[in-house]
């Protein structure tokens, strides 16, 4: 069984790796070079929860509790002695998948919210 891999993506604000070119600017950001290299690996599609966000938790707990409905709901329409529709390892996997956001979804109820910027 593969294990979920934490490191497997870096975020960045926008506005702390895109260089204004504005001199006055604060907060350059990073070398042009290392902007155009995370724009063209940009992920289109996915979208980030920051676990200080009061409504990380509940939006982590809706997304486990989506998947784990959806698992039973493959158990319950596949007829016994047919094939099952998920290998053991891919329903494994996705089980995994389940605990790992619950406990995102309760490393962000132990944090202090801040609303998202």
């Amino acid at each position: 069984m593969q294990m979920i891999d934490q490191d497997k993506y870096t975020v960045f604000k926008s506005k702390d790796v895109h260089w204004s070119g504005d001199s006055e600017s604060s907060n350059p950001g990073m070398y042009p070079a290392l902007a155009q290299v995370c724009s063209d690996d940009a992920l289109d599609g996915c979208f980030v929860i920051r676990l200080q966000d009061p409504f990380a938790a509940p939006a982590l707990e809706a997304y486990a509790a989506s998947i784990e409905a959806g698992l039973k709901a493959i158990d319950i329409v596949t007829p016994s002695g047919t094939a099952p529709v998920l290998d053991e390892g891919r329903h494994d996997h996705l089980v995994e998948i389940v605990d790992y956001v619950r406990d995102l979804a309760e490393r962000s109820r132990e944090m202090h919210g801040k609303i998202p910027d």
